[in-house]
């Protein structure tokens, strides 16, 4: 068992380093190539090669193999074994004792002309006594000790609490799994979203460029100082650093994929578009049918909740073996226990139900931010057809239209952005539901 303690404690540590999962996948998202990874692909990928799920797999196996009625015929003769030799113990230390007391009347002189002696005989035979009873006492300590485990294992498994232990144990390794799952495809949306920022921040370099040379001729022409042109530099030089720090994020979030879902380290990992969400899907949403079943299969819940069983089953045979009496200070002590525990569990699914709300209403709040942005697109769209017919005429600058052009590859990013921001809380939801994960 301290063995297998030792394989969870090293799967949840390693999830803890890359974090939370679900999977929306879609018929579009195909394969993947060796330089390109698909959205769709992640949970398979990283369930058949990621080392930390991997190793979860192998302790979920062994506890699912375990064969409960040889671990009761095994606790069963350890306990026979250890009573057996308690009880032999004892006889032996009685017959020692008898010898001691026997040879140590003999020692003695019954005329009383060797006091001395007598008192000497006496003392070694109290210390000798007192010896072996010291050190049988620690043995017979140890083989109580031992088989009152060996019953407690029985008992565990004849009430079928050593089974729901190692249930609810599965149930957090599967459960830290899809977590993991999770925390990939929130790392793919990351990638995804920095990806618009880099389109953004190139066009702004770009515009900056653009900028810099009309300064450039107005400085030659004296018309603004060599200051104004000089931060006007500067802001360029800000940007394109900008744009080096967040190139290398990428790279960075990139590496960490590859490394989850099996492929070789280089930072060059291509990805493809992002799923949108489908008016289906929304209107599929129903907050309380999903309530109900992410409460299911949420690992959080079932662990607060056998934390109220423990308690209940603690107070019961503490207040069975003292007649249920109000006033006794272990029965108060355990119903206090038991009271905290229910009401621990009270607040914990409130604060589950809590989180799947704010989940729900953000998928509709992003929903509808994703309507306004396409809806801004569209006015950016009608304005920069009429710069177009502007600038034809000759009444605003080449530089005036490609502002307009920017404001319209503005727009288009933040329907992208809008479309991923939903895709996201889409994702966070469905996680939820599917595996009962509310982050």
């Amino acid at each position: 068992m301290k063995n297998r303690w030792k394989v969870l404690c090293l799967a949840l540590a390693v999830t803890l380093i890359f974090g939370s999962a679900s999977v929306l996948a879609t018929p579009e998202d195909g394969d993947d190539t060796s330089a390109t990874l698909v959205y769709g692909s992640i949970d398979s990928l990283m369930r058949k090669n990621y080392p930390a799920i991997l190793a979860m797999d192998e302790s979920i196996a062994q506890l699912e193999e375990l064969d409960y009625e040889s671990i009761k015929n095994e606790a069963f003769d350890g306990w026979y074994t250890a009573l057996d030799m308690k009880s032999q113990l004892e006889s032996l230390l009685t017959n020692v004792n008898y010898a001691i007391d026997t040879i140590s009347n003999a020692a003695l002189d019954p005329t009383g002309e060797d006091p001395v002696g007598a008192a000497a005989a006496a003392g070694t035979s109290a210390i000798l006594n007192s010896y072996i009873a010291a050190n049988a006492a620690s043995t017979i300590s140890s083989l109580e000790s031992a088989y009152k485990s060996c019953e407690e294992i029985m008992d565990s498994i004849r009430d079928g609490s050593m089974q729901r232990s190692n249930e609810l144990i599965i149930m957090q390794l599967k459960s830290a799994e899809n977590q993991t799952v999770v925390m990939a495809e929130t790392l793919y949306i990351s990638v995804k979203s920095l990806e618009v920022s880099e389109s953004a921040l190139k066009r702004s370099i770009a515009a900056l460029e653009r900028t810099i040379t009309e300064l450039e001729l107005r400085a030659n022409l004296g018309q603004i100082s060599a200051l104004t042109l000089a931060q006007a530099k500067g802001g360029l030089t800000t940007a394109k650093s900008g744009l080096a720090t967040l190139q290398m994020n990428i790279r960075t979030l990139s590496m960490q994929l590859e490394v989850m879902v099996g492929k070789n380290i280089s930072g060059d990992l291509g990805t493809s578009s992002l799923p949108e969400v489908t008016k289906e899907q929304l209107d599929a949403m129903n907050l309380q049918s999903d309530l109900t079943n992410a409460k299911k299969v949420s690992y959080e819940l079932a662990s607060a909740k056998d934390s109220v069983d423990q308690a209940k089953k603690e107070y019961d045979k503490i207040a069975e073996s003292n007649s249920y009496s109000p006033t006794n200070y272990r029965v108060q002590q355990a119903s206090h226990t038991y009271n905290s525990a229910k009401f621990t569990y009270d607040g914990t699914v409130k604060n589950f139900e809590l989180g799947f709300n704010l989940l729900y209403y953000q998928v509709k709040d992003k929903a509808q931010a994703l309507e306004a942005a396409k809806a801004a697109l569209s006015l950016a769209q009608t304005k920069h057809e009429a710069n177009e017919l502007k600038y034809k005429q000759g009444s605003i600058s080449k530089n005036a239209l490609l502002a307009s052009q920017d404001e319209v590859s503005e727009a288009k990013d933040n329907v992208t952005t809008a479309k991923y921001d939903l895709f996201s809380a889409y994702h966070n939801y469905n996680a939820a539901v599917k595996y009962g994960i509310v982050n």
